[in-house]
């Protein structure tokens, strides 16, 4: 990210929780996935989606465990959030 910021990187976390919080606390501005930062009111995106860090995921599940209410609950769920 030195070559998209430059020298103003000031501080690198190793908890993912950490760059938020320093953001809320007025500490500086954060790389952060977009559904973190899409959910926070008080963040506001300062810049464009970052492409070269974009990817797919998927969710999988164990093709006898999808049907049990549990599992097919979470995934509906999960499914209905990040639709």
């Amino acid at each position: 990210m030195t070559e998209r910021c430059g020298e103003a990187i000031a501080v690198e976390v190793n908890a993912p929780r950490l760059a938020p919080d320093l953001a809320l606390n007025g500490l500086g501005r954060a790389l952060l996935p977009t559904f973190v930062d899409d959910r926070k009111a008080r963040l506001e995106r300062a810049g464009s989606v970052v492409d070269e860090l974009t990817h797919d995921q998927w969710l999988v599940s164990h093709g006898d465990d999808r049907a049990l209410p549990e599992i097919r609950r979470a995934l509906d769920r999960i499914g209905r959030t990040f639709g």
